[in-house]
């Protein structure tokens, strides 16, 4: 693996800059159609799958991971 200095201080940057989190939540880390249940009838989640890259944190990255081009078809 050959270091890429670009990356590294693009990384510290991110870390230095990193906005405050209102409020802690539990995030799923992989939100998307296919790690979800739901009732066919009212159309309602009952059940959250797959939760290995589950972690506390702001809640808006699972919706800015739901929202990925590669997920949307």
């Amino acid at each position: 693996m050959e270091d890429h200095p670009v990356i590294e201080e693009g990384c510290r940057w991110l870390k230095a800059n990193m906005p405050t989190v209102d409020r802690i939540s539990v995030v799923h880390g992989d939100l998307r159609s296919g790690n979800f249940l739901f009732e066919p009838n009212s159309g309602r989640i009952v059940a959250f799958l797959d939760w290995e890259l589950g972690h506390l944190g702001d809640f808006h990255e699972d919706l800015a991971f739901a929202t990925l081009k590669t997920f949307l078809r």
